[in-house]
């Protein structure tokens, strides 16, 4: 049995442009979704929020003072240091320090949640041991409700990974 073709004809110019037809659809249909992508994005602002930047002004590099002068990055690290340093009278750890564009926030973990206690740039605390919603009502510009995490919700299904509370043998 011979398996060779029979016809040789070269391959007709219909056959190149229904071809370049359909590349050429496919190029507007990703041009186009690009185009649609583009004019989305463009409208979607994210939330904004208080304590994020503000026009470019790095919220670290500015002092207590107003603004207007920069804060070294000796000084930054020397305040940020000392607020760490800082043991909280009921001896509950701390979870960290948010740097803000006006203030610092130490948080501290206690037995009710987190509490907050926000210092000015230059390190001096101005109100300490507050509920996240406390100190948005008393500093604005600190959006601590913006930065927490909730756990998130259990599915009514089965858990994925929990302690069998069965003695080992």
């Amino acid at each position: 049995m011979d398996f060779t073709p029979q016809n040789d004809a070269p391959v007709s110019s219909s056959g190149q442009r229904g071809s370049l037809a359909r590349l050429g659809k496919r190029v507007l249909a990703v041009g186009a979704g690009a185009c649609v992508f583009a004019l989305v994005a463009s409208m979607v602002e994210p939330r904004l929020s208080p304590a994020g930047d503000r026009g470019g002004r790095g919220g670290a590099g500015f002092a207590a003072g107003g603004g207007a002068e920069v804060q070294s990055a000796a000084m930054r690290e020397r305040v940020q240091r000392s607020l760490l340093a800082i043991r909280h009278p009921q001896r509950w750890p701390s979870l960290g320090l948010i740097e803000g564009v006006e203030h610092y926030v130490l948080i501290h973990g206690s037995p009710a949640g987190p509490r907050y206690t926000v210092c000015s740039l230059g390190g001096q605390i101005l109100q300490a041991d507050l509920p996240g919603d406390e100190v948005y009502r008393a500093f604005p510009s600190v959006d601590v409700e913006g930065m927490r995490l909730e756990p998130a919700p259990m599915p009514d299904g089965p858990m994925l990974m929990h302690a069998d509370p069965s003695p080992a043998d």
